[in-house]
């Protein structure tokens, strides 16, 4: 006898109920001795009706993942699996059966067999019956009794093999223990061993199933043959997404970043898979419809993005439309592989121009490269690495030796020692061919630096407007010019000179009285910007009339301090003092040449900027006011070395009440107004100690005396009303130029657009600018104008944009 002979086949499921019942009391004593029936089906349908019937006729359920109730993905031995069938007493349906016996090795599957069949004889209890139904495995089972050696003495072996119910079942490591039992559309995750044995118990396989139980995955290698299941195994979080759960996630997989498919995979089954959508998902979270990049170099540094989240920005972007607009930024992220540091997107933009070992790859992408750091400038001053900074400048500086005009495309001017560089390129213009307009593309302040000096108050006499160009230059060029020693030689030539102009300006505590005691000026703050001197008069201007938080200028003037210019004999009563400036001049390194003047004027922006927001609300008139000016030249002329003692690096001289005073023309003797005491105070640069180091203050010069004096506010009287009118309010991508007419005829205007400030262009009677890097869609429009009202408009922006290629036009 072999297998076919010994399984008999029923047509119906109805003749294989009949024979179950007919066995049930059937006293045939070879039937009653062996009271396990072995039932092969193909079809988990038919099992859950067969389960259904057989307790209606009485018999119990032996439930196999009991056994591991306690202990969920622990493995079921043959030995544990054969004893509990063996202390069952009465009528019983092992299940689930099979979906354990199929992992079993062929050893452990032919001795579990050969012990259940032999050895489970209970003559005692001749009306027990141990059901045990094998579903697809007629194959393996059958093979197994054509070597079975008691094949005629055996219990009886049934079969209805009704229509093959084929499974599909995935198999991986990846556990998803959130989701053990969680159906999401057509999905089942079971993650232990208790999970598969309990679910094919209740329910057939009419959906996807994925399997993540050790013991299963260990051991599926064992199943083959098998006439119903076919195991597909899952590697990895990818393989999951995209083979199991049909999703197409539009970048590739690096194993390296397995941690973060994971974390993509389990939000993936939190949702509803069956309509996953990965840009859908990216946008949700991060609460945009599109990722500018602007908006990938905020998000990448706020403080509770998670590198998770940095890695699905990274690929998010890299997966847009938007990507092909930005190449070298493509680039960059294409590359960037470390999502940990808040530093590495942007140091990665900014110093992965100069891998490129050819100049024209590097011209190629500078404009983008500039654009992208300068629109989001804030984040790359803070959160570039500082050896990046460091490689940057050394690169800058290695190919300006030779290629001075790639080495300033390559200069974005956000970096300080950038605009260091800027600095001295301008003036070394006459070599380098730097126009101050061309480097003010790149570094706004210098030009707001040397812009004239245009106070609202004039002198009739104007040469210190054009004293103070002239020390602007020598500054940058860190000597005394041919115009500074002509001035100084006719304004200090000797007493008489200095006193004929220095009486002639408003002395700054005076002129700040009288405000403080009118109507239209008065004051109700007053700024002691300590060490602020003339020259820096036009940078302030510019800084009001630039900035869009409704301060204007509305009276300036150039000032002089009391001698000898120092802070002791020009103090401010109940007044907010900043005193940054003044530490700048007295530090320990010393004046370098463009570098402390960069550092000014950044210190002087955000002192300018700190007085406009801490009176943002409400409406305030706010002088500004100082106690000196600073001289960076006295270092550049031979000291006098007087046999004194001298103050502030040599700029003046302490006379003793019985003292003797002797009239030089190195310097002039004055009784200061306030202390009473004489003072011998330096009248050229040249000082009456030692030669200093550092920007000095105390002497007669015009850059240490005169001083700027303004009055801002940002009340709204008396504010001139303009009528705007845009040319079209709709743009074309490819031609995104904004067009308005403004009546009455303004002086300035400023266009805020996307969170970016322009300054328009006057052109045929009417006010352009060209906006680039706008998507189609809706933007809103501020047109301010300094001193003037502001207007508001919505455009739309229409076309198909540009490609690469057209940005580099840029």
């Amino acid at each position: 006898m072999d297998a076919s002979d010994k399984i008999i086949r029923f047509d119906s499921y109805e003749a294989l109920l009949d024979e179950i019942k007919r066995d049930m009391t059937d006293g045939d004593p070879l039937r009653c001795r062996y009271p396990v029936r072995f039932i092969l089906l193909n079809n988990f349908d038919v099992f859950t009706k067969f389960a259904q019937d057989l307790a209606h006729h009485g018999v119990s359920p032996l439930n196999l993942e009991e056994l591991i109730e306690n202990t969920p993905d622990r493995w079921i031995t043959t030995d544990e699996l054969c004893q509990a069938i063996k202390d069952r007493k009465v009528r019983t349906l092992v299940t689930p059966f099979s979906e354990l016996v199929r992992f079993y090795s062929e050893n452990d599957f032919r001795g579990f067999f050969n012990e259940i069949m032999i050895n489970t004889e209970d003559v005692d209890r001749p009306e027990k019956r141990i059901y045990i139904p094998l579903i697809g495995l007629q194959n393996r089972f059958s093979n197994f009794l054509n070597s079975f050696a008691r094949i005629e003495e055996s219990a009886p072996v049934w079969a209805y093999l009704s229509e093959e119910q084929k499974t599909k079942v995935f198999l991986t490591t990846i556990k998803n223990e959130a989701n053990s039992n969680l159906k999401k559309g057509s999905i089942v995750v079971l993650n232990t061993l208790y999970d598969w044995l309990r679910f094919w118990k209740n329910q057939a396989p009419q959906t996807q199933i994925v399997c993540s139980s050790g013991p299963i995955n260990r051991r599926e290698k064992n199943s083959d043959p098998d006439n119903i299941f076919t195991f597909e195994h899952i590697q990895n979080s990818h393989q999951y997404i995209e083979s199991f759960l049909g999703i197409n996630v539009p970048f590739a997989y690096k194993e390296s970043e397995e941690d973060y498919w994971a974390m993509l995979l389990a939000d993936i089954l939190k949702s509803n898979p069956a309509s996953f959508s990965f840009s859908s998902y990216v946008s949700a979270l991060f609460g945009f419809a599109k990722v500018a990049p602007r908006d990938l170099f905020y998000r990448w540094v706020l403080t509770d993005t998670i590198p998770y989240h940095r890695w699905l920005l990274k690929n998010y972007f890299l997966s847009s439309s938007v990507a092909d607009k930005y190449p070298y930024l493509k680039i960059c992220l294409e590359e960037l592989t470390e999502y940990e540091t808040y530093s590495e997107l942007s140091s990665k933009v900014a110093e992965r121009i100069f891998y490129f070992s050819q100049p024209h790859a590097q011209m190629q992408f500078a404009s983008e490269r500039e654009f992208l750091m300068k629109r989001s400038s804030t984040i790359f001053i803070e959160f570039t690495d500082k050896a990046t900074e460091s490689y940057i400048k050394t690169c800058i500086s290695e190919i300006s030796q030779n290629n001075i005009q790639l080495a300033i495309a390559l200069t974005t001017g956000v970096f300080d020692f950038e605009k260091v560089m800027l600095t001295a390129w301008y003036a070394d213009r006459d070599h380098t061919g730097l126009s101050l307009e061309k480097a003010a593309e790149k570094y706004p302040d210098l030009r707001m630096y040397l812009s004239d000096l245009k106070p609202s108050e004039k002198k009739q006499d104007n040469w210190y407007l054009y004293y103070f160009d002239a020390y602007r230059e020598a500054k940058l060029s860190d000597e005394i010019t041919e115009k500074i020693h002509s001035y100084i030689t006719e304004k200090n030539h000797d007493e008489n000179s200095f006193y004929g102009w220095y009486h002639s300006f408003n002395e700054t505590h005076d002129l700040l009285n009288k405000h403080i005691s009118s109507n239209d000026l008065q004051p109700d703050k007053v700024y002691w910007i300590d060490a602020l001197g003339a020259e820096f008069l036009p940078f302030l201007l510019s800084v009001f009339e630039e900035e869009s938080n409704g301060y204007r200028v509305i009276h300036s003037e150039v000032t002089r301090c009391t001698i000898p210019s120092a802070t002791s004999q020009n103090r401010f009563d109940n007044v907010v003092k900043f005193g940054e400036l003044d530490e700048i001049a007295h530090d320990s390194t010393g004046y370098q040449k463009n570098s402390t003047l960069v550092k000014e004027l950044t210190i002087l922006a955000k002192k300018m900027w700190e007085i406009m927001i801490s009176n943002s609300h409400g409406e305030h008139t706010i002088a500004i006011v100082s106690d000196h000016g600073l001289s960076c030249l006295s270092r550049k002329a031979e000291s006098k070395k007087y046999d004194a003692k001298v103050e502030h690096d040599g700029r003046y001289i302490k006379v003793p009440a019985d003292g003797k005073l002797y009239h030089d023309s190195d310097y002039v003797v004055h009784i200061n107004e306030n202390d009473g005491e004489r003072y011998k105070i330096a009248l050229t640069h040249s000082s009456l100690g030692r030669k200093p180091v550092h920007e000095v203050h105390g002497g007669c010069t015009p850059e240490e005396v005169l001083v700027p004096y303004l009055i801002i506010t940002n009340k709204k009287q008396n504010l001139t009303r303009f009528k705007y009118e845009l040319v079209s309010k709709e743009l074309e991508v490819s031609e995104p130029v904004v067009s308005v007419v403004i009546m009455p005829q303004p002086s300035k205007v400023k266009l805020t657009i996307d969170n970016q400030e322009y300054n328009m262009t006057r052109s045929a009677g009417k006010w352009s600018v060209r906006v680039e890097g706008l998507e189609e869609g809706e933007y809103k429009v501020d047109i301010s104008i300094p001193g003037g009202t502001s207007h508001s408009e919505t455009i739309k922006v229409i076309g198909t944009g540009f490609g690469g290629n057209d940005f580099l036009k840029f």
